[in-house]
């Protein structure tokens, strides 16, 4: 029975770990800057160092849906624990 609170702990310690994983976001301000160049881009009025910057807004999005897949795809095939 010593073992459950190891265990315990480490299954908080992963939902915890993993909940970071999830909510993890773009900042405020990077949201509100990749709307509007999202806006300018639809618009035709993107400047090339606009679009420079929209690209790398883009790919930082894709890297933390990235991240949120891979950390729920762990948690759903990790084996329990018994």
């Amino acid at each position: 029975m010593k073992s459950l609170p190891l265990k315990v702990a480490q299954a908080l310690r992963e939902s915890n770990s993993l909940s970071t994983a999830i909510s993890k976001t773009l900042s405020p301000n990077q949201r509100v800057a990749y709307c509007r160049l999202f806006a300018k881009r639809k618009s035709g009025s993107l400047t090339p160092a606009e679009h420079r910057k929209l690209l790398k807004l883009s790919d930082a999005i894709e890297l933390l849906h990235a991240t949120h897949l891979q950390s729920l795809i762990t948690s759903l095939t990790r084996p329990e624990k018994k």
